[in-house]
């Protein structure tokens, strides 16, 4: 027997924001009802304004003071143990004209990046307390899982966290009409 189809209703898509709106949203903060006042966005990977989903979380949003971050990590500019460079020098070009842009786009919005050389777990803790949050966006790999519990424990001990929002796939997980363990392999089930 067939199955029904299955349909979702979605609300009609907000409108994107501008991104002074969003960023005006972040520095001036709306609520205090969050228990942070104060949200530390970590830029990692994903170093676009217009879309990316660290300023959309409530805990930003909520909050009276935003600092954006970006924290060169000197492990991704070592070696690998196969001799090789995690970063090579055209990654490297990259990550630093990304980085200035981010910090111009920033700028126009009324805000500095503050940028540090060191690795993030003796950095984040530093400018975090009590009434703070760390905002970033979810990563994957062990390298960087391995980063976010070092992260994780130091800003534990100042009475901070560590809040990661997924936005490394087209659509959300929640999005999807299936549970992401019963992912369709074929394509064409999927799109049908």
């Amino acid at each position: 027997p067939s199955r029904p189809p299955v349909t979702h209703e979605r609300p009609p898509p907000e409108p994107e924001p501008d991104l002074q709106s969003v960023m005006r949203a972040c520095s001036v903060g709306a609520s205090a009802s969050r228990r942070a006042k104060h949200a530390i966005l970590w830029f990692r990977n994903d170093l676009r304004m217009h879309d990316n989903p660290i300023f959309h979380h409530p805990a930003v949003k909520a909050a009276e003071r935003v600092t954006p971050v970006y924290i060169f990590d000197p492990r991704q500019f070592e070696k690998t143990e196969f001799g090789s460079r995690k970063t090579g020098k055209f990654r490297a070009q990259f990550l630093l004209e990304s980085v200035s842009d981010l910090g111009a786009s920033l700028k126009e919005t009324g805000n500095a990046l503050s940028i540090f050389h060191d690795k993030p777990e003796n950095v984040l803790h530093k400018l975090a307390d009590k009434d703070s949050v760390v905002v970033c966006q979810e990563e994957v790999t062990s390298e960087e899982l391995n980063v976010d519990k070092s992260v994780q424990k130091q800003l534990k001990m100042v009475d901070s966290s560590l809040i990661r929002v997924w936005g490394s796939t087209l659509y959300h997980p929640d999005d999807l009409p299936f549970a992401l363990d019963q992912t369709p392999e074929p394509f064409t089930v999927m799109r049908n």
